[in-house]
This record gives structure tokens, sequence and C-alpha cells, in this order.
């Protein structure tokens, strides 16, 4: 297969630092479904794609959506213009983060009273919850913690959820 590799088994990356990769990894995945879709600024994907491409690139992406309900896609977008907004639509669940402007926010699929333009980056609203995303870079195992002692991370993503004190 032509699939994008991934650090985690079953997962495709999209990416438009290898925009041929992703657009062959795309079709792939229409034909053969993996069980996650990842695309980190799917807008800028199909920009680099240019308006022809991008526009048939949308529309798979479309197709993926609608029609693979064992495939669960992860899209991420700083807009959402054109087709995109009918890939969006199709989403069951959308984290709102913070934007530059309360009309974008909106556009985004937030609420004008959501809108924080102070709030840290990662911040958002996922099924009128506020949350935090972030991105923890791996570092080496402690010293004081023997090599099979104690709880330890898979090599799949890790989640630690805590309940948040007042919004600040």
């Amino acid at each position: 297969a032509r699939l994008i590799s991934s650090s985690w088994p079953g997962v495709v990356l999209l990416s438009a630092d290898a925009p041929e990769r992703a657009w062959d990894a795309l079709a792939d995945a229409l034909d053969a479904p993996p069980p996650i879709v990842v695309c980190d600024d799917v807008d800028r994907l199909v920009g680099v794609w240019g308006d022809v491409w991008g526009r048939d690139g949308a529309e798979r992406l479309e197709e993926l959506v609608r029609t693979r309900r064992d495939t669960t896609v992860v899209l991420t977008a700083h807009r959402l213009t054109g087709a995109l907004v009918r890939v969006a639509d199709l989403l069951p669940r959308r984290a709102v983060l913070r934007s530059p402007s309360r009309a974008e926010h909106i556009a985004l699929g937030g609420t004008g009273e959501s809108w924080d333009p102070q709030a840290p980056p990662g911040r958002g609203l996922l099924d009128g919850k506020l949350v935090q995303f972030a991105l923890a870079e791996p570092t080496a195992e402690p010293a004081s913690i023997a090599r099979g002692t104690g709880w330890r991370p898979g090599m799949g993503p890790t989640g630690l959820v805590v309940r948040g004190g007042r919004r600040r």
C-alpha cells in the first residue's frame, strides 16, 4: 500500500508536506478504509493541491466521511471554505479552538458568546464543554522509575482527563 507511514498502526496521516503521497493515501483509504485517517491543516493540503485537484480531493474526503462508517476521520483546519464546509458539516463532532476574530469563530461553528480572544493555544469547546488540547513531546524515561514498574503509556495516543477549576 502507498499509505503514508505513521507511528501508530492503522492510522493514515495526510500531510500537506507530502501532497502526492497524501493523494495516493486518500485514494487507498477509499478502496481499503483504514481504522483512522488524520489530516492536520486540511485546508492547507487542499490549497497545495490547487484548484482542480483540491476540489477533487475535498470531494474524496467528503466521500470518505460520508460512506466509510468504520473509519474515524480527524481533520484540523484554520479556515473552512468551499468544499471543506460540506466535509466539516458531515463530521459528528467539532472542537472549535481560538480564532483570530469573532466572525471566523462563528464560521468554524462556534458562537459569538464562546469566542475568547485571550484563550491560550489549544483551548476550545467540544460538545459544549471547555477543553484544552496539548501535544507532549516524548521524553526519556525518568531514572527513578525502573523499567517494567509503574504505569507506562503504550505506543498509541495517551490522554489524561481531569476536572478543571473555574474558567479564567
